[in-house]
């Protein structure tokens, strides 16, 4: 828990140990205001006269409502802030939400609570190819790379060559919450960040820590995680304190058959898989009096991951393997200097297959096999700090180098092997960003901001060489390019009273094609999708404006945004030509798009075991102007429905049974960009129900997909659908246990 002891022109910080506790030298204040934060809790003030500053204060908290949780995602340098004084629209997951609910996977526990929030394509990670796993909030589409960028504790997850998202490499159980912010973020996380940011935070490492699961389904699916750490002394205030923490996740499944039951054939089979994550951390925490600020820390973090699937035909798979190390610290001085460093650097191994299946789905042919090895390194240093409390101010740098290529064996039409390919090269990402947050009033905080991006894609080529003849390769090296990109945004909060704030902001984003966009041909099913390496970066204009309402007693909260978001060069598939046997489609720069909507969000806690909360999306997203092909002017955007809601209702207990119910709901969507591949609407329900055996231990049954709901998610020409009812059992443990 961070406490906050203000008095201007002063301000103190310290964080308690784990029971609660605290203490710290207040006899320069005659009055102050002591503030407590913790995430998952509402913030709490008591205000401090000469005659506490030697006795005991004990504040209280309560848990966090939609308006009172406090969040650091929003403020890249880690300054906690309430989602009711920020100015963007932020959910706020509990990491317990990961390991108690009917949703098997990450993604589609997000899914289950954030309207809008989709994989390129509808989809759970649970079967879809992992070039499929960018993520779009806001309507702003995906195509593979997500749109939205994805941190874990301050470093880019996505994929380096590709910008996909590896969802089973976050080991669940280390999840201390995640944070969705909605909205034109460039300004503080650079490139991808145009639709919103999604904020992993790990749980903290304390004295014998251990939080469990460990699940059997249908599918003949198994899942464990686990998260154990202990620290050498309990806090972050006594000096010498080591920590260590370990993390691990594991699944196998047999899956399902994605093809739609009247169009499969005998190629068609279950597409199962596994993966394995293990992530081992040592901390060092310090005390005051030596080079480094009480409370700060220093940590290194490796993470192996690897996984497994296969892609519902006998000759279509893919592996991947990857290796990450990280290297970061936070500081914070008596002054209210405030420092966060990362430096990360890993490589990853991609395979996988492809080939051509005939109309009637009865015979199969490789067509393609390929390697995508990358290697990636980066890093950050971020400073914020606030002065005289009317200020807050922050800056940073920030750095990123990715090397891949993609090398691929194509095979003939007789099953030969008649061509590899080599086609990849280097991107290099240098930015800087600074941002202002001014106190103009009581009720009113003004936000600038802004972060300049320079990157260059440079030693790129692509090689071809026959292998059926004794020819030499045909080599093409690519000019160097580089291009930049300012990502101001402009926001502010206005806090009426104490129940309503008002929120409006205006920003720049944009996002840099990746290497796997510039040099990368794929194919899924019929559909060939090649590379294009003139592609330039997208860059988007967003504006929004929104008002949060919460009743006095925390029961009832109301949130609505407005916002559009003018989207200038998106990289999209574009087809190119269609025949019986093969459709081919190119990525390009579409021209501009338009997307523009409204979310609505809603919270009732009508007692302390009662939680009904709900979201909705009402998107309109189109294509404006595309001059190569006016015929796509005023088409809908693939794969964005018009309507999106969630809803969840739980039920807590420490000694009865606990409920939770989750629904969601798509209408219409299209699976191409002619708007001539229609996905149908579909809603979904699923139930999750535990009993508390002893302290820490509970068992559960889940079930997702409760009335076995079937409906498409692609259509590649065939149509893919998604999980059936898939039902688990298990048991979970959370420290401390008796």
């Amino acid at each position: 828990m961070l406490l906050r002891l203000d008095n201007n022109p002063d301000e103190r910080q310290v964080t308690t140990n784990s029971a609660g506790e605290f203490s710290f030298d207040v006899s320069a204040f005659n009055r102050a205001q002591l503030t407590a934060a913790q995430k998952g809790f509402a913030p709490s003030s008591v205000s401090l006269g000469a005659a506490e500053n030697t006795g005991f204060v004990e504040i209280r908290l309560s848990v966090a409502g939609l308006s009172d949780a406090v969040v650091v995602t929003a403020t890249r340098g880690g300054r906690p802030l309430r989602v009711a004084d920020s100015p963007a629209s932020i959910s706020a997951i509990e990491g317990d939400n990961f390991i108690s609910s009917a949703e098997q996977t990450v993604d589609d526990v997000l899914r289950a609570r954030v309207a809008g929030f989709s994989l390129f394509r509808r989809t759970s990670s649970l079967a879809a190819n992992p070039t499929t796993q960018g993520v779009s909030l806001r309507a702003t589409g995906s195509s593979g790379a997500s749109r939205t960028a994805v941190m874990d504790d301050g470093v880019p997850a996505g994929d380096p060559f590709g910008g996909w998202i590896y969802w089973s490499r976050f080991p669940r159980a280390r999840i201390s919450d995640v944070e969705v912010v909605r909205g034109s973020l460039s300004d503080e996380y650079g490139s991808s960040a145009i639709g919103g940011v999604i904020g992993f935070e790990p749980r903290v490492i304390s004295p014998r820590t251990i939080v469990a699961d460990f699940s059997l389904g249908t599918l003949h699916s198994a899942d464990f995680s686990l998260f154990a750490a202990h620290a050498t002394r309990d806090s972050t205030q006594t000096a010498g304190a080591w920590g260590a923490s370990v993390a691990v996740d594991t699944a196998t499944t047999d899956g399902y058959i994605p093809v739609a039951s009247g169009e499969r054939g005998s190629v068609d089979e279950a597409a199962g898989g596994w993966h394995r994550t293990v992530e081992v951390t040592l901390e060092r925490k310090f005390s005051e009096g030596g080079f480094f600020a009480s409370g700060s820390r220093l940590f290194v973090r490796g993470q192996l991951f690897g996984e497994h699937r296969q892609n519902g035909t006998p000759l279509q798979r893919n592996s991947t393997a990857s290796r990450l190390i990280v290297l970061g610290g936070e500081s914070t001085d008596r002054y209210g200097d405030a420092w966060r460093l990362r430096i990360f650097g890993g490589t990853q191994g991609y395979d996988q297959t492809f080939s051509s299946i005939d109309a009637s789905r009865t015979r199969e042919a490789l067509t393609r096999l390929q390697r995508v090895p990358a290697r990636q390194m980066g890093g950050s240093l971020l400073w914020s700090r606030i002065f005289l409390s009317k200020v807050a101010a922050s800056a940073g740098m920030e750095g990123r180098q990715v090397r891949g290529f993609s090398d691929e064996i194509i095979y003939d039409t007789a099953g030969r092997r008649s061509t590899n390919t080599v086609a990849g090269g280097v991107q290099d990402n240098l930015a800087a960003m600074a941002s202002v947050e001014f106190f103009a009033s009581a009720k009113l905080r003004i936000t600038g901001s802004g972060r300049l991006d320079s990157w260059r894609n440079r030693d790129g080529s692509s090689s071809s060489r026959s292998l059926l003849a004794n020819t030499a390769a045909r080599a093409t090296l690519f000019p160097s390019r580089s291009e930049t990109a300012f990502s101001p945004r402009l926001s502010a909060v206005f806090v009426a009273d104490t129940h309503l704030s008002f929120r409006a902001s205006v920003g720049r984003s944009f996002r840099a094609p990746t290497l796997n966009e510039l040099y990368r041909d794929f194919r899924v099913g019929n559909i060939l999708t090649q590379g294009n390496s003139a592609l330039k970066s997208e860059r988007s204009t967003t504006g929004e404006a929104g008002a949060l309402w919460a009743s006095g007693q925390g029961r009832l909260a109301l949130r609505g945004t407005v916002f559009l978001t003018m989207l200038n060069d998106p990289i999209a598939n574009i087809t190119l030509s269609e025949t019986a046997a093969l459709i081919t489609r190119q990525r390009k720069n579409l021209g501009r798009t338009r997307s523009r909507g409204v979310e609505a969000e809603a919270e009732l806690r009508p007692n302390s075991a009662w939680t009904f909360s709900s979201s909705y999306l009402l998107a309109d997203a189109r294509v404006r102007v595309f001059p190569a092909d006016a015929s796509l002017v005023g088409l809908s955007l693939p794969q964005i429905p018009r309507h999106s809601l969630t809803f969840q209702a739980q039920r807590a207990s420490q000694h009865f049974v606990n409920i939770g119910l989750a629904a969601r709901y798509n209408s219409d969507a299209f699976e191409d960009d002619r708007n001539a591949l229609r996905l149908g609407s579909y809603k979904v329900f699923d139930i999750y129900v535990s009993r508390p055996i002893r302290s820490g231990v509970e068992v559960y049954a889940a079930v997702e997909n409760l009335f076995d709901r079937n409906y498409a998610t692609g259509r590649t020409p065939a149509t893919t659908v998604g999980t059936p009812r898939t039902i688990r059992m298990g048991v979970n443990f959370r420290s401390p246990f008796r």
